[in-house]
């Protein structure tokens, strides 16, 4: 701990604030009323910190601490002792704590304990940077500049926002020192909200933070937040003294950057080598650099292994790709820097790299570190020389003048220029692969080192016919070509290209590669063969296709090709499978078994695989369902067996789609808050049920197998009571089918038309690939039963230009309604699969309020998307092992029952049946129905004589019945519930009990 004299102690307690020191740890993300409340550090309890600023004081009631000052919050909060509550605040505040130092000895040692290094600290150490190198004034707010760091100990949360950790936080800020800014992006790519700070996070571990690949992610920017320029000190306080800077170094990070300024060459920092402009514009720092700063050259710097093949070169990753990602990157650099010639600034514009040496040095920063340790600022000098000579050598650098040399020269730095050239500069690498890919031809070396067709063109494929005419003397005059078109579509079948059958006998292509398959439009067979013959070298055969490709490889010439007969790799009872960019998942009820892609029977859509690799994390701790032996060891549990319980994990907890389901399937919060043990049983077996129903019935429809067993449409409902006719709405439902779009081939449907199960053409768009039909907002009074065919038979759809034809695959319906499905007869309900929601989300109060962003935008964590694939398959595994979960049938059936009876007809019954009169005893029917007295009141048809018109006596008596289930009241207790008819008349009985009747004539009297 380092000794802190007086007079810094009292400068640290002058200047710290109980409110800067909450904003480092807390942020303030949410607010109560005028107070901010934060997670205690203490218990841990989220929202139980609050801090007025008004009366600036701090306070948990449940830790029952109250504080008032920054040094006693990190004492009671943090278990800090005074000289590290001072030490902290310091940093905060960025006052410098001086030494100690006693005359003519040693530094004094106060404390033998060393703190432990952050991450932070080590990679300047190691980069040979000091905190002062990275230290500026800027503008912490419109009017206050104050010197901070640019590099400071932190991570990012799920938000972006900065949180504690060991990682590096970045601060970006213009060249003014104001903080840059960026917006945060709707999934369609459109601004949203206010601006924000922009940072971004340096991992310490990167192979913690995956990316949706699974690869090892070093670096992490906000979504949408575009191409930012890193501005360090020195470049920023030459801007401002218009200082001329003759050469600008770009380097590809910001401790590269902030390490070559520090020796001379004067460097911005860029995010990466395809961040140099966004969206087609480069940063305006530029521009403003260069005009200001008068600079005469750019050099883009690139590291040691930038001619580097990728590690990962297979069938599906051409071993071009590297070199062409860092020539596209090159050209678009050079590209962007050219066009200032538009404004009269004539820019030299290089390109450099590090050489290789002993040291294995990557980058700049590596070399000055390693190499040049003794006398980095020599580098600079070496730079300089090599930027006035031809050759462009700087010893440890090399420069590349690239301000006017063509593509076709820049192409050549990789060996991009053709197939001989890139093979011949790496051949040494890819002697090691079996076969490789350069465009879209794979290649492959024989035994004696030679590279060759990896599938050589055959005599029998061979598209083109040669004529050679030859004069008297043997002499070749001249040279023509003519297309084969047998020969051709021989080719195009040996590579894959088919057709596949489709109904009334229609067709598309297809390519077939391994075991996937695609759909391809018949451009993409244009542009397979063109590449192709660029590999022949002969010109005569290119513009032979190009003249007459349009021809040759149009709809009516492709469909010669020949039908292939598909085998897809299908589930099957039991068994499902998900498919993603390197594996399959085959899930069953036993759990999760990892197969590699390209070991799978049968064939796979390219569009069934996800681009993820996900790694397998348990969600759920424990699914368990009450039994005997249960209630043996708790006798309260006797009433509830058969019901279910459900734990989760640390994952689960934190996975935002579940938590999703487990809000939407609480009926008992108390305003979007609860207590898990303030609920009752019932309470929590409800919920549990509620949890497991959404859980089965999402698995259920990610099945992709037709059992005739449980053949169902998955209905999502509101669960909260209202009138007939009002829509709660919001509640979550459509995330459901959104949730299903992430996994399968839906069919989306809006059910607000009035006529929409007229339309002979609603299934138009689904086909033997569809999974799922989802049926979005039906109206009030949809009737199911006209899609009982598609729900139990075979699914018939009727496309325009190929009439009505029936589908085999499985395609299960999914409906979301703000109101009650038509239908209490068996068939309804066997045909249905209820599923409700809560009154957790409701217009004003959205999943982006609970989690802090939408679910599936391009901004959710990796985490997240992991977490959602795990949620898939533990779906499906549920399913699997305990089938249909049902939902809590009361709540629902009373909303379907209040939706049969009517709001006209709830009005009459609670004002007629609110008479002694009236109860328990035995009434005419058509008394009831359409006649008045001062004893007994108004009949239905008396009260709402417009509604006569649908109501009819038996109407009138079957909704007397429903009303009879609604209230548990009994129709007909007399004849238990059968008719009453005596000499023509029919009579009703409604029997209450003897409380409510007591009720209703205490009532009635107090009246």
């Amino acid at each position: 701990m380092a000794f802190i004299p007086n007079t810094t102690k009292q400068e640290i307690e002058e200047k710290a604030t109980l409110y800067n020191v909450l904003k480092e740890y807390h942020n303030f993300s949410k607010k109560k009323g005028a107070q901010h409340v934060m997670e205690c550090p203490k218990c841990g309890t989220k929202d139980k910190l609050e801090f007025s600023e008004a009366k600036n004081i701090a306070s948990c009631f449940k830790c029952d601490i109250k504080v008032s000052t920054p040094v006693s919050y990190l004492m009671k909060f943090h278990d800090k002792t005074y000289p590290e509550a001072l030490e902290e605040l310091a940093k905060i505040e960025a006052i410098d704590i001086p030494k100690a130092i006693v005359k003519g000895k040693k530094k004094v040692v106060r404390n033998k304990k060393t703190a432990k290094q952050s991450f932070r600290d080590k990679m300047l150490e190691e980069s040979g940077l000091t905190v002062e190198d990275i230290t500026d004034e800027v503008f912490v707010d419109p009017q206050t500049k104050k010197e901070v760091e640019l590099f400071t100990p932190g991570t990012f949360d799920a938000k972006y926002e900065v949180t504690h950790g060991d990682d590096v936080i970045i601060h970006y800020y213009d060249l003014e020192g104001k903080p840059m800014t960026y917006y945060r992006r709707t999934k369609s790519g459109n601004p949203t909200g206010s601006p924000k700070e922009f940072k971004r996070v340096r991992y310490q571990n990167p192979e913690l933070h995956k990316d949706k690949n699974g690869n090892a992610a070093k670096y992490k920017s906000p979504y949408g937040s575009g191409t930012k320029v890193y501005i360090n000190k020195f470049i920023r306080r030459k801007y401002k003294a218009s200082s001329k800077i003759k050469t600008l170094y770009i380097q590809e990070g910001e401790k590269k950057a902030d390490k070559a300024t520090k020796h001379g060459l004067i460097s911005v920092g860029v995010m990466g080598i395809h961040n140099i402009a966004y969206n087609q514009t480069l940063p305006k720092e530029f521009e403003l650099i260069i005009k200001r700063c008068q600079v005469e050259n750019v050099v883009f710097v690139l590291d040691e292994d930038w001619q580097n093949l990728s590690s990962k070169i297979d069938s599906n990753h051409p071993a071009d790709n590297r070199p062409k990602s860092f020539f596209r990157a090159v050209l678009n650099y050079r590209n962007h820097f050219y066009a200032f010639t538009n404004n009269d600034i004539f820019l030299d514009i290089y390109f450099a790299h590090v050489k290789p040496n002993d040291n294995q040095d990557k980058g700049i920063d590596d070399l000055l570190t390693n190499t040049l340790k003794k006398d980095p600022d020599a580098l600079k000098g070496m730079c300089d020389a090599a930027l006035t000579k031809p050759d462009g050598n700087a010893i440890h650098l090399q420069f590349h003048n690239i301000t006017t040399i063509s593509e076709y020269k820049l192409l050549e730095f990789w060996g991009l220029q053709s197939k001989d050239a890139f093979i011949h500069k790496y051949k040494e690498v890819l002697l090691n692969y079996p076969i490789f890919k350069f465009g879209k031809v794979k290649y492959r070396f024989n035994d004696k080192k030679q590279v060759e067709l990896a599938q050589p063109i055959l005599e029998h494929e061979k598209y083109w016919k040669e004529n050679i005419k030859k004069n008297n003397d043997g002499e070749v005059v001249s040279k023509t070509y003519h297309f084969n078109h047998k020969r051709c579509y021989t080719f195009l079948q040996n590579r894959g290209f088919f057709r596949y059958r489709q109904p009334k006998n229609k067709h598309i292509f297809i390519q077939l590669e391994s075991n996937l398959v695609q759909e391809i439009e018949t451009q993409q067979v244009k542009d397979f063969i063109k590449s192709f013959t660029a590999t022949l070298n002969n010109e005569e055969i290119e513009n032979l296709l190009f003249r007459n490709g349009a021809k040759y490889f149009g709809p009516d010439s492709l469909s010669n090709l020949d039908y292939k007969e598909l085998t897809i790799n299908k589930a099957e009872k039991g068994i499902q499978y998900m498919y993603f960019n390197n594996s399959c998942w085959k899930i069953t009820k036993n759990g999760i078994e990892i197969e590699d892609l390209k070991h799978i029977n049968g064939h796979i859509w390219r569009t069934q695989i996800k681009d993820f690799e996900p790694s397998k994390v348990s969600l759920l701790s424990e699914v368990h369902q009450i039994t005997d032996q249960d209630i043996k060891t708790n006798k309260k549990l006797e009433k509830f067996k058969g019901e279910w319980t459900v734990d989760f994990t640390k994952e689960g907890n934190d996975s935002h789609f579940l938590q999703f389901l487990v809000n939407t399937s609480d009926m008992h919060h108390k305003n979007r808050t609860r207590s898990w043990d303030k609920y009752s049983l019932a309470e929590r077996f409800e919920t549990s049920r509620n949890i497991l129903s959404k859980l089965t019935a999402f698995g259920y429809l990610l099945h992709n197998y037709k059992d005739n067993s449980v053949m169902k449409a998955v209905i999502g409902m509101d669960s909260l009571m209202s009138e007939v006719g009002l829509s709660n709405g919001r509640s979550g439902k459509s995330i459901i089918g959104i949730a299903l779009e992430q996994l399968n081939n839906v069919v989306f449907v809006s059910g607000k038309r009035k006529d929409l199960l007229e339309d002979k053409y609603l299934f138009d768009e689904v086909n033997d690939r569809v999974d799922n039909v989802w049926i979005d907002d039906v109206r009030l009074n949809f009737d199911l039963e006209l899609l009982f065919p598609h729900i139990t038979g075979k699914f018939i759809v009727e496309q325009k230009g190929l009439g009505k034809h029936s589908l085999s695959n499985s395609i299960k319906l999914y409906i979301t309604t703000n109101h009650a499905l038509k239908g209490e007869t068996s068939s309804y309900k066997d045909r249905q699969i209820l599923i409700g929601f809560s009154d957790w989300y409701s217009d004003t109060h959205k999943p982006i309020n609970d989690f802090g962003m939408n679910f599936w935008d391009e901004d959710w964590p990796i985490k997240q998307w992991n977490y959602f694939y795990n949620l898939a398959a533990t779906s499906l595994n549920l399913y699997f092992k305990h089938g249909i979960i049902e939902a809590p049938t009361e709540r629902l059936e009373q909303r379907r029952m209040r939706q049969d009876l009517g709001e006209n007809f709830l009005a009459w019954a609670e004002l007629y049946f609110n008479k002694s009169a009236n109860l328990n005893t035995k009434m005419r029917k058509e008394e009831m129905y359409n006649e008045s007295s001062f004893e007994r009141g108004e009949g239905f048809g008396i009260k709402y004589p417009a509604d006569k018109k649908y109501v009819t006596p038996t109407l009138f008596k079957r909704k007397l019945r429903t009303l009879c289930k609604y209230k548990n009241w009994e129709f007909n207790p007399s004849k238990q519930g059968g008719d009453w008819k005596t000499g023509g008349v029919e009579y009703i009985e409604i029997g209450v009990s003897d409380a409510y009747f007591k009720q209703v004539e205490l009532e009635s009297k107090s009246s």
